[in-house]
């Protein structure tokens, strides 16, 4: 008859297991589809198989969280359910580290169906959530408690269990497309567009302010901050060019906006190129908000002027390399002539801006 030392060693198991997985979660996508193997149904998973590993596994966290809950006169469930937690974990892995398609029924690759590297990102990660729950419930019932990542930390088995059933019900969340899962993560790039447009303005109105005050030369108090925070006060080269390039976030939330809209939810995904494209589209997206990131930041930390005019000119190239890449697949000849219309704007646009703040 098995005693609570095995229950031990069967919960410790579970969480070296359960964090095995975890780390073993994230591959090569480039690598999991050769061309022998692109046309065959059998090599993908689904959305649906996902989702209904998730609900076994919610049921065997309650199952062990029952089976475990002190005090234990009978080790022998807690000690199967450990073992059956582990296999279905294994089996989500191994899922989850498949190319997705919304059905394997098929006897055809539907490509609009087919997921790329953005829904594989998104897939690993709500399984590493799940994964990372499972090591905690274990944990949460062992006499020695392992330390965990912060992700994982440890928690009564009760907060546990509803970590873990959190995680497993947000399996249900997923896209089942690589065309959701991009269109998810380019909404996200929008807001971060306006919050990079709303900090510039904040940039821009902070200093008028301040040399408002200089003007009408009010005594400034001082609080001491501006020797931890540093000077944030921007120069007068400093404000137009914050300005000059504020002129230009307009244009791109409406770039971005129309990418959306004519692109990644109208591109005729009828072939593995064209799924391919929205991964590539949305890494040239998060790229060119990187920079813009950086000119502010630049900014703030006064670098010097050729430094972030270096950074305006990477910005412009980008745009450009977004807007090449969004015309790829565009079959209309009106959303062309647009995008050709919005390039030439911008090309006359980033001339002012850099002639101006060009070395004098």
């Amino acid at each position: 008859m098995p005693n609570q030392e095995e229950l031990q060693t069967e919960l410790k198991k579970l969480v070296d297991y359960a964090i095995s997985l975890s780390n073993n979660l994230f591959i090569d996508y480039e690598n999991t589809l050769n061309k022998e193997e692109l046309e065959n149904p059998a090599r993908y998973t689904s959305p649906t198989v996902l989702e209904s590993l998730g609900k076994i596994l919610a049921h065997d966290a309650t199952k062990l969280s029952l089976a475990c809950k002190p005090p234990v006169d009978d080790v022998a469930p807690g000690i199967k359910m450990c073992q059956t937690i582990a296999e279905n974990a294994a089996k989500l892995l191994a899922h989850a580290s498949q190319p997705i398609l919304e059905t394997t029924t098929e006897k055809e690759i539907p490509f609009e169906g087919l997921g790329g590297k953005t829904l594989a990102s998104e897939v690993q990660g709500v399984v590493h959530k799940v994964l990372s729950s499972i090591a905690s419930l274990a944990n949460s019932f062992l006499d020695i408690p392992v330390e965990l990542e912060a992700e994982a930390s440890q928690h009564g088995f009760l907060v546990s269990s509803g970590k873990l059933w959190e995680s497993c019900d947000a399996i249900k969340t997923l896209s089942h497309d690589n065309r959701s899962a991009v269109k998810k993560r380019w909404m996200e790039l929008e807001e971060l567009l306006e919050d990079v447009t709303n900090e510039f303005s904040e940039m821009i109105s902070q200093t008028d302010e301040e040399e408002k005050n200089e003007d009408e030369d009010e005594e400034e108090f001082d609080d001491g901050w501006g020797e931890i925070l540093g000077d944030v006060k921007l120069s007068k080269v400093e404000k137009q060019m914050a300005q000059n390039f504020h002129s230009l976030l307009p244009p791109t939330r409406l770039l971005y906006r129309k990418i959306l809209k004519r692109g990644i939810e109208e591109c005729p995904l009828k072939t593995h190129e064209q799924v391919t494209w929205l991964d590539n589209l949305l890494e040239i997206g998060k790229s060119t908000m990187e920079h813009a990131d950086e000119i502010g930041s630049a900014l703030w930390e006064h670098q010097p002027e050729q430094s972030i005019i270096s950074k305006i000119s990477d910005f412009n190239g980008k745009i450009n390399e977004l807007i090449n890449i969004a015309t790829m697949y565009n079959e209309s000849e009106e959303h062309t002539e647009w995008y050709s219309k919005l390039s030439e704007k911008y090309s006359k646009t980033f001339e002012t801006v850099l002639n101006f703040n060009s070395p004098r």
